[in-house]
């Protein structure tokens, strides 16, 4: 058994626990199966805290990534116990108590049921299906305020759609900064009759991260005129803002990232000093064997940034984009992958005799 450890992550012979792949055309979907004329899903929103068990007790991880309790380190936690992010400890907005929320899999042409629960005490909500065709259904959008009344605290709303096309996608909160939060999940929607051709797979949801309460510094872009300027060239040019610049040149102003997160795990990189300041656990991929092909399917969750994937040693077969099936695959070291943005890519999973890892780079 070999697993993916993820961040700027790393194949290793390793037999932790971690994320087991997917098959669509198994047991492995336990909620929604391809003979269902509907599905129905329940998502709640809530407040937590990275770095807590069950909001009670500090956690802290040591040098060789285990997690255990602040004054009792006999007291030993599993990853999937504790919203870790990137081991630094914050307000965090978390849908079923995970970062990031549940994966959703349904199955083309389904009729799909999603009742989102506000738990929060004083922020409203409205959750967005991020590339799904709201044909006939368009107050299942979830714009609050547009397609549907904001979702009060203590209250629900029910979203009613068909599956119409397969493909990855993502739901995601719409309002102000609380996507940057963590309120965002994967939505997979499988073709309704199996193809000759099946992968195990794996849903990738990668976050650019901020250690300040988010929504804080939202307001405060937004009113000053900071957040999208009309003249940024010229508020740069006079040093009234700074800006950060992505791998695709785009820009965002004041918009400080300190990490990056895979499906909600990662560590923080002090950049004084270029070394990790968090030792929290990352992300593992588990494959049953070498020389194995999987589907990756990548999802830019993030609020700022475009992010770059790669794996170190291996090409990445692009079969789809934001949903769309390509023609004919094609080959690529790395993707630049936009907000927003999903891809599936095949990956070759292979190790050299001589090799105990290879790299991920995101």
């Amino acid at each position: 058994m070999w697993s993916c450890l993820l961040l700027f992550g790393i194949f290793l012979p390793y037999t932790a626990q971690g994320l087991e792949s997917f098959d669509p055309w198994s047991s492995d979907n336990k909620i929604c199966q391809p003979s269902m004329k509907t599905c129905s899903f329940e998502l709640h929103s809530d407040s937590a805290m990275t770095m807590f068990y069950k909001q009670l007790y500090r956690v802290v991880a040591t040098e060789d990534g285990i997690l255990q309790k602040y004054d009792e380190p006999d007291d030993k936690f599993e990853p999937e116990q504790i919203i870790t992010a990137d081991g630094y400890p914050k307000l965090v907005y978390v849908f079923n108590q995970t970062l990031p929320g549940p994966v959703l899999h349904v199955y083309q042409d389904q009729k799909i049921s999603v009742r989102i629960f506000n738990d929060f005490s004083t922020e409203s909500l409205s959750v967005h299906f991020h590339g799904i065709r709201q044909v006939g259904t368009p107050g299942s959008d979830g714009v609050g305020r547009v397609t549907q009344l904001s979702i009060l605290p203590g209250s629900s709303f029910l979203h009613e759609f068909t599956a119409f096309d397969e493909g990855t996608y993502w739901y995601h909160s719409h309002v102000k900064s609380q996507t940057s939060m963590g309120l965002v999940g994967a939505f997979i929607v499988h073709p309704k009759t199996k193809p000759q051709q099946t992968y195990k797979e794996f849903t990738v949801v990668l976050q650019d991260w901020q250690h300040f309460y988010t929504g804080e510094q939202h307001q405060m872009l937004v009113q000053s005129g900071q957040f999208y300027p009309n003249d940024l060239e010229s508020l740069i040019s006079s040093g009234t803002i700074d800006y950060y610049q992505a791998v695709d040149n785009s820009r965002a102003a004041e918009a400080l990232v300190t990490s990056i997160l895979v499906n909600g795990r990662g560590q923080y990189l002090d950049s004084r000093n270029n070394e990790n300041s968090t030792n929290s656990p990352l992300e593992r991929l588990i494959v049953q064997e070498s020389d194995s092909q999987y589907r990756i399917r990548l999802i830019n969750g993030g609020s700022t940034f475009s992010l770059v994937f790669s794996i170190d040693e291996h090409q990445l077969q692009v079969i789809a984009s934001d949903g769309v099936p390509f023609a004919q695959p094609v080959i690529a070291d790395h993707l630049i992958i936009g907000l927003g943005e999903r891809y599936d890519v095949l990956v070759n999973i292979t190790t050299k005799s001589n090799q105990s890892s290879c790299k991920l780079f995101v």
